[in-house]
């Protein structure tokens, strides 16, 4: 493991994952040019606010996402800030953007950037399901998207993803679920303009129940990628509300139907924590992807021994199959036997080496810290 630090608030979080490997300090330290010693702190509103995504822009400036507080309500937000950490007070106001997508609380979770520089923010609206906003370049509204600059589709669900389609359409992935129904894989289609596309899967929407469940039980994304083909892959947990969750992975056509050359039947569940540690620990989600130029998928993983969390990576080739040359049957495993880390995001470095980003617990259970992890190209964790 390298890199830790203190996590003072959300949005240094994700501003010491993001820039942690990527400026002028040594691999795997803060970066001292980059806000203060590494870290940029933004006064969201509420305890319940905060930034939850961040997009590196071509010219190197940085858009963060997800809640903040007017006092009356959450918003969606959006803020701005440049190579060095500084907000850019040109976008926005004074840098931030935001915007109301209904009476209810709601937080942007997922963002895209598209070809001109527009910015989709996606979340979830309570009691209402998948909800976007889309801005332009320096941080208005762009009222073109759905003639006013928000959608929200009732689905009864949970937006936990946004993948951009080669037109700069939009595809919303999480889950949905009906009071009569388990919790299902769920995509959504919408085109440039922000209408539904009713050519993917049933009217521009697609169900996937990858397990029968009960109760709480159900099929849950919690991440999502486009292959160079592109074909989509959905990832996430798959809990039967009676046995422990377990990892499990789709991959669709671009039209939205599974597709069957992926291992068989166009998805796979797997005890990953099982097949890194060949013990009885559990894998209870894929939490990010990476598709290399060869069709393999990398996977960061949360893994479960107990009551303590570990990171996991795992490795499938392009046709669905887990990757047994990798790691330890095609899986990996960082214990840590002095507190649980929950692995967040996947990044592959251009030697190769596999970088995870964690939210890590002591053991004292109070604080949380920033953790990132490297892994060789093999699977092995670097030393």
């Amino acid at each position: 493991m390298f890199c830790r630090k203190q996590l003072f608030a959300a949005v240094c979080a994700l501003f010491s994952i993001l820039l942690c490997a990527a400026g002028t300090a040594a691999p795997g330290q803060l970066d001292p040019t980059f806000g203060s010693d590494g870290k940029v702190r933004v006064e969201t509103g509420t305890s319940n606010t905060g930034f939850y995504k961040t997009v590196r822009l071509p010219n190197g400036s940085i858009i963060a996402v997800g809640a903040c507080s007017n006092g009356a309500e959450t918003q969606f937000c959006a803020a701005k800030f440049s190579t060095n950490g500084e907000i850019d007070f040109s976008f926005g106001s004074g840098g931030i953007a935001t915007v109301s997508l209904s009476s209810q609380s709601h937080a942007a979770a997922a963002l895209v950037v598209d070809s001109i520089g527009r910015i989709t923010l996606g979340g979830s609206c309570v009691n209402s399901g998948f909800c976007m906003a889309r801005f332009l370049a320096d941080g208005s509204l762009d009222t073109s998207f759905n003639s006013g600059g928000t959608v929200v589709t009732n689905i009864g669900g949970q937006l936990t993803h946004l993948l951009l389609e080669p037109m700069d359409g939009v595809i919303a992935v999480g889950q949905c679920r009906t009071a009569a129904t388990t919790t299902k894989f769920c995509m959504v289609k919408y085109q440039s303009n922000g209408a539904i596309d009713v050519s993917f899967g049933t009217n521009g929407v697609v169900q996937t129940e990858l397990v029968a469940a009960v109760g709480s039980g159900g099929t849950f994304a919690e991440a999502a990628a486009v292959q160079p083909d592109g074909k989509l892959i959905v990832g996430g947990y798959c809990y039967s509300g009676l046995s422990p969750p377990t990892t499990c992975v789709a991959r669709y056509d671009a039209n939205g139907s599974l597709d069957p050359t992926f291992n068989g039947s166009g998805s796979l569940i797997v005890n990953l924590g099982g097949v890194a540690s060949m013990q009885a620990i559990s894998s209870s989600g894929v939490r990010d992807l990476a598709v290399q130029t060869d069709g393999s998928i990398l996977m960061a993983v949360a893994c479960q021994d107990g009551a303590q969390a570990d990171v996991c990576v795992g490795k499938l080739h392009g046709n669905g199959r887990l990757d047994t040359s990798f790691g330890t049957r095609g899986a990996s495993i960082f214990f840590d036997a002095s507190g649980s880390e929950h692995a967040n995001g996947i990044y592959v470095e251009s030697s190769g080496r596999i970088v995870l980003s964690s939210q890590c617990v002591g053991a004292s259970r109070i604080f949380f810290d920033v953790c990132l992890f490297r892994f060789n190209a093999t699977g092995s964790i670097e030393s």
